[in-house]
């Protein structure tokens, strides 16, 4: 695994990080596919966790539905917090989801997958630039299955118990960032912030790719659409169409 150079991930303009303006550890239940305080019935629900995990405060997600199947999205530090979260809560992960692969991301990806054994989804692009090693990649096929890096694609969804979450890839940031839709819930990683976008001026990011990514995969999804991004509070797609102007 190539190591990148030492990171430092920041919000583009106004948006600054603080602990006032942070989500903090807690749960959001989600129905999905409806508004968070619609009344439970047929919609699969969702339970989003979130841990604060870093010095540089990276939103490390923990989903999962009703039945305790669950996903770690950006285990970026602390791997003994986050284990003990998942333990104490009694959740089975299925999966571990990557963003991106900067270090703040991935920090505690290896302690995840010496626990808990299980596949680590990525897109091509971002395991080349990640340096994942050929015998340790497979090519996601709708399966979670093994402890390898299922690499995936635009379109792709990932099955987490009674959770659908499709992929979108919004390269930018890094070579292979993706973001993961689930209802109306997207995980953005460093692509899209709460009136801000990530920073494009480290190794192998290109901003004009990521205005193109954030206008066609993530600026296109309905104004009511919530996003959940690597760092910094929650939004939606609305407030963020106005920030762009567009």
């Amino acid at each position: 695994m190539r190591a990148h150079t030492a990171i430092l991930i920041c919000i583009m303009g106004a948006a600054a990080f603080s602990m006032g303006c942070r989500n903090g550890n807690g749960a959001d239940v989600i129905i999905m596919g409806k508004d968070i305080n619609a009344e439970k019935g047929a919609q699969p629900v969702m339970k989003i966790n979130t841990l604060v995990v870093g010095f540089l405060e990276t939103n490390c997600y923990i989903i999962s539905d009703e039945n305790k199947n669950a996903a770690i999205i950006d285990p970026g530090a602390n791997g003994d917090k986050i284990i003990k979260f998942i333990e104490a809560k009694g959740l089975n992960v299925r999966v571990i989801i990557l963003t991106h692969t900067h270090h703040d991301h991935v920090g505690a990806l290896q302690a995840a997958r010496d626990r808990f054994d299980v596949p680590v989804i990525i897109s091509t692009e971002e395991a080349a630039f990640m340096g994942v090693d050929r015998s340790d990649m497979k090519t996601y096929a709708g399966k979670l299955t093994g402890d390898v890096f299922l690499a995936v694609k635009q379109g792709d969804e990932i099955k987490v118990g009674d959770i659908t979450l499709t992929v979108l890839l919004t390269p930018g940031h890094t070579p292979g960032g993706a973001s993961y839709k689930a209802g109306s819930i997207v995980f953005t990683g460093d692509t899209l912030f709460q009136d801000g976008v990530g920073r494009t001026d480290f190794q192998g990011g290109n901003s004009r790719q990521l205005m193109e990514s954030i206008k066609q995969n993530l600026l296109t999804l309905p104004d009511d659409t919530r996003i959940y991004p690597g760092h910094g509070p929650s939004s939606t797609i609305g407030r963020e169409r106005d920030y762009f102007g567009s």
